[in-house]
């Protein structure tokens, strides 16, 4: 029994020593016991994933698309509709100025988001080759 035990002292001693002192200081500052007795790199992985089809991420991004455009849509609908509310709380009336400069402003807020998305989507398939 003493035997066993002065086995196990001179193990643990052999392995404080083998160590850097930063683990060593961070044991002894936590009593606890290790959640996970053996190192990640030993257990075995668990069941991988199927990746979703090319089909249903294509679905995914179209989705995408069509939400960012109608928040964009939105977006854009707000800043026209303060700008128009700003003028009329001035006592001044909406020219053909300002209808030629929201124009632009809903064009830029629904076609941007509808942008970035279909570029996002052309590089994901590039990347996983699904197509030309």
């Amino acid at each position: 029994m003493k035997v066993a035990k002065n086995q196990e002292r001179a193990a643990e001693a052999a392995y404080r020593v083998a160590r850097p002192k930063r683990e060593q200081r961070a044991e002894a500052d936590d009593p606890r016991p290790a959640l996970h007795p053996a190192p990640p790199v030993l257990t075995p992985a668990g069941p991988s994933r199927r990746l979703p089809s090319p089909q249903a991420v294509r679905w995914r991004y179209r989705l995408a698309q069509w939400v960012s455009v109608a928040l964009g849509g939105l977006v854009a609908a707000v800043v026209i509709e303060a700008a128009l509310a700003n003028l009329t709380s001035r006592g001044l009336a909406p020219d053909q100025l300002f209808y030629a400069l929201a124009l632009p402003v809903l064009a830029v807020g629904l076609g941007v988001p509808w942008l970035v998305v279909k570029v996002l989507w052309l590089w994901k398939r590039r990347r996983h080759d699904w197509g030309p």
